[in-house]
């Protein structure tokens, strides 16, 4: 067991990000507005508590090509996870275990254990809640296992206790990153230190790290989608910037290969619509793949299309 220690498609991400609806108006080319249109796809409306969920995070859970949505909330509110059915969200925090009632500030999938499948940690905090500190997780880890379902692995990989909080502490943001060829996160602190809980243990798995990267002035391609095909699944991330709180995620796909010593297939999808594709790429390494010739700054450097 992998342990801690101190030291979409882009129709179905935009589906998702339409919590609020961005609509140009025609009149007035200078103006943007927003229209909540979230109950049409399944999300809200919301009549009880008012959540206090600094973000949310999204990911394709199931390998099926669309894109779940998480989104933590304030305490004595459950968690909720959307799962996207064909275009329309599912509420099942319940029922697969992720319906926390902790004061839930962030969120992240990673796949910290290279076995190909997405966990979750969640990051919560006792900002102004002096009697809930004692007892309060900072940070819950939550291994998806092959049948989409959560088991809470906090405590077996030495995250239950640790990088506590005070009253006058509030947790930022987490981002996952490739230290050392595994994922490591980084947690920003309100009122505190930035903190790195290391992801130790050894593993056998496999893992591919691809880096989309462009000479336009989008040079880290947010917006694109990287697919990957590798043991008989199909594995969807999207290159995102700012999905979390007081903190941004790298603009990377990081993927557990599982047993898998290599990818049948990489496809980028690039912002403008064009498409890089590589074939029989080999595992256990960090790739640069640009979109209009290479650059120095890569170990590894594949000339897109």
């Amino acid at each position: 067991m992998r342990r801690f220690a101190w030291q979409s498609t882009p129709m179905a991400t935009r589906l998702l990000l339409s919590l609020v609806l961005l609509c140009a108006a025609s009149a007035a080319p200078a103006q943007v507005l927003f229209q909540e249109n979230g109950a049409d796809f399944g999300i809200g409306p919301f009549t009880g508590p008012i959540a206090m969920g600094s973000s949310a995070a999204l990911a394709d859970l199931g390998n099926d090509g669309n894109t779940d949505l998480f989104v933590p909330n304030a305490a004595g509110v459950p968690d909720q996870l959307y799962r996207n059915e064909a275009g329309r969200l599912v509420e099942v925090g319940a029922l697969l275990g992720v319906d926390s009632t902790r004061n839930s500030r962030v969120a992240l999938f990673f796949d910290f254990n290279g076995d190909n499948r997405l966990d979750l940690l969640v990051g919560a905090d006792c900002f102004m809640r002096p009697a809930d500190c004692a007892d309060q997780r900072t940070l819950s880890l939550y291994e998806q296992k092959p049948d989409g379902s959560f088991a809470d692995v906090s405590d077996s990989t030495g995250l239950t206790g640790l990088l506590p909080l005070t009253e006058a502490q509030h947790l930022g943001g987490f981002a996952a990153g490739d230290l050392d060829s595994d994922l490591d996160v980084v947690q920003s602190t309100v009122g505190g230190p930035l903190r790195l809980p290391e992801n130790t243990s050894d593993n056998a798995n496999h893992w591919l790290s691809i880096r989309p990267r462009s000479q336009t002035r989008n040079r880290r391609a947010i917006g694109a989608t990287v697919r990957v095909r590798a043991g008989g699944l199909n594995m969807t991330r999207p290159i995102t910037a700012g999905m979390s709180f007081l903190g941004q995620e790298p603009a990377e796909a990081f993927l557990g290969l599982g047993v898998a010593a290599q990818a049948d297939s990489v496809i980028i999808e690039w912002p403008d619509g064009s498409q890089t594709s590589l074939s029989n790429v080999s595992a256990d390494q960090q790739l640069d793949v640009m979109q209009n010739g290479c650059s120095e700054m890569s170990q590894a450097c594949i000339c897109g299309d």
